[in-house]
């Protein structure tokens, strides 16, 4: 139990860390902008970059984590990443800078990889549910980074000694928690004995697994488009102050840190199934209680509630897909994540898109749709609360 208590305090750091990077370059990204004077269509070609990066990560932890086990590769990606947060304040053009993005993607993929596949092992080990919580690490990771990256640039500083001093950082941080993680046989991929035929391959693409997917897309893809969309709405279509248009992101944004470390606790009472429903429900409600309100007040209330709806449903669908059987932790929250991360990507578009068609008002019913669509097929989860003894060290990815 102890070395469960110093893997999952290892764990949470690293998470901390991953999202105080993260946000680190995400709340700098104006000043890069103005300092490669790049236009709006420049700065979208080089955000895509970071995308393609990381959908590519996606692949490469999934084929790296099994092979050389999580700790590992914390060990030698996660300084990798850390360090580089640097090069994008050293990049000379857009080429140089979309190189660095990729390279930022691809690295920070692989690590969200590496560290759910451990959080799938901590939480087998320790025997209760702890996936919510230690991602809710990193959404206190994301707020610090924001918070510093703020003050960074009202004191005028540069990106390059920002991004420096959060480097290094982040590398003396991160090579301390990496020593509190299991060791890396706890999910490395054993090879088959001499003796014994090779366990056949696995579907790569499974229904279970697809569908997982899909439950993942469809719960970013209203995240995405509530970060990107929720100021304007309540400012424009609700005719709030600018002062409240912003508290709106920043409720939506507090009740998710909330709601991940409780997410936990209700997914031991209830099961993960009713936990994860009641949370969908409470997300789409929010949602259609903004929109129908059409009121700044409404419209607060809609947005807290949609947070603490959607806070721990991410982290839900990852463990179920830690869980399923066949194939190891890491390939399978790998595959999940290749389909839902693109609702981080596709949904505040398909939301502008809608907008000029039928208004915002309306265009925001798409994601509360899909959030009750998704609340139908919450049984997909149930094998969140399958009992393990450990790890499935054994499969082939």
């Amino acid at each position: 139990m102890r070395e469960t208590r110093r893997a999952r305090v290892g764990l949470s750091v690293i998470l901390f860390l991953t999202g105080l990077i993260f946000a680190s370059w995400a709340a700098r990204i104006p000043a890069v902008k103005d300092g490669l004077s790049l236009g709006d269509g420049g700065l979208a070609a080089v955000l895509m970059a970071e995308h393609l990066g990381s959908v590519l990560g996606l692949q490469v932890g999934a084929m790296v984590v099994p092979r050389l086990g999580s700790r590992a590769t914390l060990r030698v990606f996660l300084p990798l990443f850390s360090v580089a947060l640097i090069p994008p304040a050293l990049a000379g053009g857009m080429q140089s800078l979309a190189v660095c993005l990729v390279l930022f993607g691809i690295l920070n993929s692989v690590v969200d990889v590496a560290v759910n596949s451990h959080g799938a092992a901590v939480e087998v080990r320790h025997g209760q549910p702890l996936f919510s919580g230690l991602h809710a690490m990193h959404s206190v990771g994301v707020i610090a980074g924001a918070g510093i990256g703020s003050l960074a640039a009202y004191a005028g500083l540069g990106t390059r000694p920002h991004f420096a001093v959060v480097a290094l950082a982040c590398l003396a941080g991160g090579a301390a928690a990496a020593r509190l993680l299991f060791p890396s046989t706890v999910d490395m991929r054993r090879r088959p004995e001499p003796e014994r035929a090779p366990a056949p391959r696995p579907k790569r693409w499974s229904a279970q697994l697809t569908t997982l997917g899909l439950l993942a897309f469809c719960c970013t893809l209203a995240e995405g488009s509530v970060g990107d969309w929720s100021s304007v709405f309540l400012r424009d279509e609700l005719g709030a102050s600018p002062g409240v248009a912003a508290l709106g992101f920043g409720a939506f944004a507090t009740m998710m840190v909330v709601g991940r470390f409780t997410g936990d606790r209700l997914r031991q009472r209830y099961g993960a199934v009713p936990a994860f429903r009641g949370a969908l429900l409470c997300a789409a409600a929010g949602l259609l209680i903004g929109v129908i309100g059409q009121t700044p007040t409404a419209g607060m209330i809609g947005f807290t509630l949609l947070g603490a709806g959607l806070s721990y449903t991410l982290p839900t669908v990852l463990a179920a897909a830690s869980r399923l059987p066949g194939q190891s932790a890491a390939t399978s929250v790998a595959r999940v994540a290749t389909i839902g991360y693109l609702g981080f990507s596709v949904g505040p578009g398909l939301i502008g898109a809608a907008a000029q068609v039928v208004g915002l008002s309306a265009a925001l019913v798409v994601p509360a749709l899909l959030l009750l669509v998704t609340a139908a097929a919450a049984r997909a989860v149930s094998v969140a609360d399958r009992r393990v003894t450990a790890p499935d060290e054994s499969v082939v990815a």
